[in-house]
């Protein structure tokens, strides 16, 4: 049986392989990916085939290599890439609110100085002379001299119930209303209530009465009319 030399470079090019495919096998799969992750790797390079075997993730402890391979380390993060360029500036932000009123300053510490003296009275002047009396004022208008009372009822009143009067100055006399009121019988009942009590048009006096007191009251109304 014949056996065959086989050369050492590659005897130790097979171990190598052999290792890193079982030693190795969770780091070259790592590597495959191309992943970004921040693991760190050790192991072991034969220089005369360029073979890496006996591969460690995030070993504290160095792989064990052959006597003329070199132990190597490095991780999957990239080589930082250039700077991208400054962003353009960001839009004004809104203003702030307005800060609390710092505390008042402490008083100046100024004396008062004396007072001045008191200057002396002035002589008294002469009298001017008299001015010229004035024109007379024109005449105001004359009031009334006079007036007349209108009224009107005494009309009953049944409690429950609403009494209105309309009451007009209606002499050639005395045509203009100055004023107006009423009168009941009895006064100042709880319950006995004017709504309407004032003029109603140019001439009118107008009352309206809401009785509620329980009883039947009379009421009279009056109007007062100037000439």
């Amino acid at each position: 049986m014949n056996l065959r030399r086989i050369p050492r470079r590659a005897v130790i090019a097979g171990a190598a392989v052999a290792v890193a495919a079982v030693a190795g096998g969770g780091a070259a799969a790592a590597l495959a990916t191309g992943s970004s992750s921040g693991d760190n790797f050790k192991g072991c390079l034969n220089h005369e085939v360029g073979a890496l075997y006996n591969v460690k993730v995030n070993s504290s402890s160095s792989p064990r290599c052959f006597p003329r391979d070199a132990t190597v380390s490095w991780n999957q993060n990239g080589i930082p890439g250039t700077p991208g360029t400054p962003g353009a500036p960001g839009p004004t932000g809104a203003q702030g609110p307005k800060g609390d009123t710092g505390p008042a300053g402490a008083s100046g510490a100024g004396t008062t100085g004396p007072a001045g003296a008191t200057g002396q009275t002035g002589a008294t002047g002469q009298n001017g002379p008299k001015g010229d009396t004035g024109p007379a004022g024109p005449t105001g208008p004359a009031g009334p001299t006079a007036k007349q009372v209108n009224t009107f009822g005494p009309i009953d009143l049944a409690t429950g119930s609403i009494g209105s009067l309309i009451e007009s100055c209606t002499s050639s006399a005395f045509p203009t209303l100055i004023g107006g009121g009423y009168s009941t019988n009895p006064a100042a009942l709880i319950g006995l209530t004017a709504t309407i009590d004032g003029p109603s048009g140019a001439n009118d006096w107008q009352i309206d009465i809401v009785n509620n007191s329980g009883i039947t009251v009379t009421f009279t109304e009056y109007t007062i009319c100037g000439p």
